[in-house]
This record gives structure tokens, C-alpha cells and sequence, in this order.
């Protein structure tokens, strides 16, 4: 029976949808090289049992003589893969480890697209239903594994762009949005960033004896703190679709932070999809860590358009 060893961009769009790693592990065999075949009759059952995944779908084969096929992108295995763990996701489906499958992926992209896509992995969202929405999960992995796999996997081409764009990579984002905001306060003013402080992303933050009382709840997560600032950046994904819990609910947050002497920013969606919003959230938390706003490339504002469009933003 043939198998499909699903690559790069097909595997990180199957861990889009998972909501943890519990999959049986296996290895690559030198029996392999005939049954990894991408036949039409496989990928139709891949379909059916993945019917989210993009198609053409991208698949591993051991045997250059197998690329051909026309129904699937067919890219052929790195020696290191051979040495790697595999999860079996199905009958006769398998699926790289998360950090291979990134540095595969990452083959062509820019640095901005790969510390995107390895924030994704390392997020603590993943899509379930149709139309998709948002449930939590622990992150299927972290940068720092990220960077550990690249030093066993140099041989795959993405890997280079893996690892250069690690330093950006964000974890425990909860949503992609977030991720796009982390992004954009974070990366280097060269990648049209503001170039500040990484933030913590959903940072706990224990609550203090003499807050407690303005509390409604034991402990309060910030989307983005800088502790050693007493600096909180929330990120509202729509202000006027809040019901009325989850407004007074952010108005104790708020109220409770600031008791404990946080500063708290919001970022609102429409800020968020506005460079010329944005420059003024970032003026606000540069001047909180001490720091000059100033972009020292004369083409800065270009960069940021490219930055906004690699993200999804939506410019105003």
C-alpha cells in the first residue's frame, strides 16, 4: 500500500487544525523508497480524509523517478529526514516533525513569512469547524526546540531562512492577529519594524494582596508585558462587538493593572490595520523603555508597507 509523507507548506497547514502532538511516532525504513508513491488513488484519500489542506498538496518521496505527478508537488527527502521521528496522522499518512516542517517551508521565503509561520507553530491557537474558529491548545512547539532541530537538519534548503528568523519568532500568541501585532512592535526597523524590545506574550501576571479586592479572578494574562516596565499592551480585536461581561471584565483588568502600577496600552483592530496609527503606539512604547522613535532608513515607510502586506494588514 502506498504512504504520503505530507512536506513544508502542506504539514504546517495540517498542524494549523491540531490541537496537540498525540500521534504515534515512526521512522522512515529503507522499504520506504516504493511505498512513499504520491498515486492519485492516495492523494484522493488524503482529500478526503484533509479536506481543509490546499491542493495541489506538497508530499515527500525517497525516489526522484516518483516526482512525477501532476496532482501533487513532490519534493525529495533531505538525507537527515532519515533520522528524524514521524507522526502517523492516518492510515498511510505521515507528517514531518513541526520544526521540519517549518524549515521546509521555509525554502523561498522571506524572514518576515518564516518568523510568521514559526510564531504560528509556536501559538497557543489552533482552527477547528467550518467556517474555522479559534481554540486553545499548549503550543506544539517553541523557538528554542525550533532552533535546536535546525542544528540536525542543516541539509534542508529552508533552513538557513529558519534560523534567521528565530531571534522574531513569537510564542503563546492567541491569535493571529496577535502574532501580527508581536511582529510588527518587534522586527527590526530594516524588516519595517519598529525595532523595541521583544514583548512577553500572554504573560501571567499574579495579583498583588491589595488588588485582589478590584479583581475578578486570581491572576490576569497580558497579550504583550514587559515586566522589568510594568508595561501591558492589550490587543482588542473589536470594540464595539464586546457583550457586556467581556467589556466589565476588561475594565476590572485594566483598572487592577494599574492599581499595580502597569502602564496599559490597547491596540484596537483599526489601529492595528493603520501604519500611521501604529507609528503612534510605538512612539508611546519606545518613549516607555527610554528610547528614540526613529526609523534610520530613508525608505522606512516603504519597508512597513511591505511589512503590513506580508502580514495581512490592511493599510488605511
Amino acid at each position: 500500500m502506498s504512504k504520503l509523507l505530507l512536506f513544508g507548506p502542506t504539514a504546517l497547514e495540517f498542524y494549523e487544525t491540531v490541537a496537540d502532538l498525540n500521534f504515534e511516532r515512526t521512522f522512515l525504513s529503507a522499504g520506504d523508497a516504493g511505498a512513499l508513491m504520491p498515486t492519485t488513488k492516495a492523494l484522493a484519500f488524503l482529500h478526503r480524509q484533509l479536506p481543509h489542506l490546499s491542493r495541489p498538496a506538497h508530499v515527500t518521496v525517497l525516489d526522484r523517478d516518483h516526482r512525477r505527478q501532476k496532482d501533487a508537488r513532490c519534493h525529495t527527502a533531505s538525507p537527515s529526514l532519515a533520522a528524524m521521528p514521524l507522526f502517523r496522522i492516518g492510515d498511510g499518512i505521515l507528517v514531518p516533525l513541526p520544526e521540519i516542517a517549518l524549515a521546509q517551508a521555509s525554502r523561498g521565503l522571506s524572514v518576515v513569512e518564516a518568523a510568521q509561520r514559526g510564531s504560528l507553530l509556536c501559538s497557543a491557537f489552533f482552527k477547528k469547524g467550518e467556517p474555522a474558529s479559534l481554540k486553545t491548545r499548549t503550543p506544539l512547539t517553541l523557538p528554542s526546540a525550533i532552533e535546536e532541530a535546525s542544528r540536525h537538519c542543516s541539509d534542508i534548503p529552508g533552513c538557513r531562512i529558519t534560523r534567521s528568523a528565530i531571534p522574531w519568532m513569537l510564542s503563546h500568541c492567541a491569535s493571529p492577529r496577535e502574532i501580527a501585532l508581536g511582529l510588527v512592535l518587534s522586527l527590526p526597523v530594516r524588516l519595517g519594524g519598529y525595532g523595541l524590545p521583544k514583548p512577553a506574550p500572554n504573560f501571567p501576571i499574579a495579583l498583588g494582596l491589595r488588588t485582589r479586592n478590584l479583581a475578578d479572578r486570581g491572576y490576569y494574562v497580558a497579550d504583550f508585558c514587559w515586566p522589568e516596565r510594568r508595561l501591558v499592551v492589550e490587543y482588542d480585536s473589536d470594540t464595539f462587538h464586546l457583550s457586556s461581561d467581556q467589556h466589565y471584565h476588561d475594565v476590572v483588568k485594566r483598572t487592577t493593572l494599574e492599581a499595580m502600577g502597569y502602564r496599559v496600552i490597547t491596540v484596537s483592530r483599526r489601529q492595528l490595520n493603520s501604519p500611521a496609527e501604529m507609528d503612534k503606539v510605538g512612539a508611546l512604547i519606545a518613549k516607555a523603555h527610554g528610547r528614540d522613535f526613529r526609523f534610520r532608513v530613508h525608505d522606512f515607510k516603504s519597508r512597513q508597507a511591505s511589512l503590513w502586506t506580508v502580514l495581512g494588514l490592511t493599510p488605511h
